[in-house]
């Protein structure tokens, strides 16, 4: 089964604006990600918000660009909701 971050980067790069450098940047930060969240229970609590937030088909790539942004600039370890924190209620 494809990851949901895996197949969102697949939506981005069949949009022609969007493919090239965006999906590849993320995918390299994804990566990273994966390999943090072996040993770092921090990774694994943003590499499953970031797998919410791309699951999330009926939004746009922009709107979900925007959660990840959101995500990003978070200062702190917790998420208590991340429905809160991205804004989709």
């Amino acid at each position: 089964m494809t990851d949901a971050f895996e197949s969102f980067l697949a939506e981005m790069r069949a949009v022609p604006c969007l493919a090239g450098e965006i999906p590849d940047q993320l995918e390299a930060a994804f990566e990273i990600t994966k390999a943090d969240a072996l040993r770092n229970k921090h990774a694994r609590s943003f590499l499953a918000a970031l797998r919410w937030v791309a699951g999330h088909r009926e939004k746009s790539i922009v709107e979900r660009l925007d959660a990840i942004l959101k995500l990003t600039a978070f200062e702190g370890p917790v998420v208590g909701s991340i429905t809160r924190l991205v804004g989709w209620t």
